[in-house]
């Protein structure tokens, strides 16, 4: 008679790795406590500096595509980041409309990039922020339709539509509407680029009460990258091309989206460490542990099994693996069977007796 358990030895190694990922490091603390006065401290110098240097311009094409490439770079390597890392995560707001607004951004910014300053890279920038400014604030909405979209959906429409509109810009610019008037911005350039800034300032003041109930520090720098945007787009009307003013909130907003990237990045790499070690650990005990232990699917059918149930049965994993558990169980009829497969589905785990019919 071989007994058969559920693997409940793993439990410790599972408990150990959800407090190493429940507690969050000092570094993080920093982050959430230095992180907002930061960004405070550099939206008033931008907006300080602007005031005292009113007339300073610099034109410098090659630079301003560059700025605008590594937006382009940074916003679209972090929504494929995100949505690899949310997987498996049912959350709409970082699993779905966050990417989504990142890709619409980063997009209609990488053919804004490629034109020179003027019209079309001006309606495609605003665009840019606007959308962005949209898909981080819809997330938010307690409507249906928004708190159970899949992420295939509004991504595929954002991607689609920042293509479009993209295409368009470049190649049929006599349609757009007029964002200059000489020197000055068109009441169309400051109702876009406002109307962004505050979608972008909503979504920094939901990013940063979502804070508050979770005290996930993703949500802070969320909240602040959203405040940098929200800023540069309220100021807008206020500035001019080319400007110190103009340059630096280039510069902080990329810094911003490249800081983000860096922040994700380290956090999936650690859970993918985590999940690593939990998994050979989980491998480990199951291994060395005098219980047998087996996994099999909906139908019954073995995936995997340690060497203490195959020893019990009397038989090796590679015959094991073509075989299911009617075809090892001597005592318990089919139906009984089916009644511990679905006790499993139900509480995650069974416990019971076995006469192998070898």
């Amino acid at each position: 008679m071989g007994k058969v358990s559920d693997g409940g030895d793993a439990l410790a190694i599972k408990a150990e790795v959800d407090s190493m990922g429940m507690q969050a490091p000092k570094k993080e603390a920093a982050i959430r406590l230095v992180l907002p006065l930061i960004t405070l401290v550099s939206i008033m110098l931008i907006i300080v500096i602007g005031r005292i240097m009113p007339d300073w311009q610099w034109v410098n094409e090659p630079l301003h595509t560059t700025l605008g490439s590594f937006e382009f770079l940074a916003a679209v390597s972090l929504a494929v980041l995100l949505l690899i890392s949310r997987r498996n995560d049912r959350g709409v707001i970082f699993g779905v409309w966050v990417p989504a607004g990142l890709l619409v951004m980063g997009i209609l910014k990488g053919f804004s990039s490629s034109l020179p300053e003027g019209n079309s890279s001006m309606w495609l920038h605003g665009l840019a922020m606007l959308c962005g400014g949209l898909f981080f604030a819809v997330g938010f909405l307690p409507i249906r339709a928004v708190q159970h979209a899949t992420r295939n959906i509004p991504t595929a429409f954002g991607v689609a539509s920042a293509m479009i509109m993209g295409i368009i810009s470049l190649f049929i610019s006599g349609i757009l509407p007029e964002m200059l008037n000489g020197i000055s911005y068109t009441a169309t350039a400051i109702v876009i680029n406002t109307i962004g800034g505050f979608l972008f300032a909503i979504a920094a003041s939901l990013f940063f009460f979502r804070y508050i109930a979770t005290e996930k520090t993703e949500d802070m720098l969320f909240a602040c990258f959203a405040a940098l945007n929200g800023a540069s787009q309220l100021s807008f009307p206020f500035g001019q091309t080319w400007q110190g003013e103009w340059w630096l909130w280039h510069i902080f907003r990329l810094t911003g989206a490249v800081s983000l990237l860096a922040y994700t990045y380290a956090m999936f790499k650690q859970s993918e460490d985590f999940s690593w070690t939990a998994e050979q650990n989980y491998r480990a005990i199951l291994e060395t542990s005098m219980d047998g232990f087996f996994i099999v699917d909906t139908k019954g059918n073995f995936v995997e099994a340690n060497e203490t149930y195959c020893r019990l049965i009397g038989y090796d994993f590679g015959e094991l693996i073509h075989m299911a558990i009617p075809d090892i169980e001597a005592d318990e009829r089919p139906e009984e069977v089916a009644n511990h497969l679905r006790k499993v589905m139900q509480t995650g785990g069974d416990r019971s007796e076995t006469s192998p019919s070898c």
